[in-house]
């Protein structure tokens, strides 16, 4: 079933599929004692000609109803993708580290205010995409860096 909403999330235009999955993720984190609210919610990004042709960023779509819920700022322009990776899908975990290695900056914003950033992302495989944009978070001083994903590959 979540295969199928992710489907219809990233490929069918139905943002109202993300909003719901993002409201459902914000109450678990409410009723999960480990949740230690973070000073911002930072969506992984598409870099901005895979954003158009997709019409929006669904990891920013799940983040608009995570937001709703648990009323943390979602920043949409401070991590930048800034290089057209190949897509993950079908890659080895070497390869995908490799494909997204310094895809992603912070922008010029300063986030020397900012302990603790919750990253935002629609599907979690090997971890090589979030990897690197904590590191380009943690670059710019971020101490403490959590990640909510919509689902995890076995």
């Amino acid at each position: 079933m979540v295969r199928n909403m992710l489907h219809q999330l990233k490929y069918n235009r139905e943002k109202a599929v993300g909003i719901v999955m993002g409201n459902i993720a914000g109450d678990l984190c409410l009723s999960s004692p480990h949740f230690i609210k973070p000073d911002m919610m930072i969506p992984i990004p598409l870099h901005p000609s895979k954003e158009r042709r997709r019409g929006y960023n669904q990891s920013f779509v799940f983040g608009e109803g995570v937001r709703q819920v648990l009323d943390i700022p979602l920043e949409k322009n401070i991590l930048l993708k800034t290089v057209a990776t190949d897509s993950q899908t079908g890659k080895t975990r070497t390869e995908r580290v490799q494909n997204v290695n310094s895809s992603f900056k912070v922008s010029e914003n300063d986030l020397k205010s900012v302990k603790h950033v919750l990253i935002l992302d629609d599907v979690v495989t090997t971890g090589a995409t979030v990897e690197a944009a904590a590191l380009a978070l943690r670059s710019a001083g971020v101490e403490k860096i959590s990640v909510l994903a919509i689902a995890m590959a076995q």
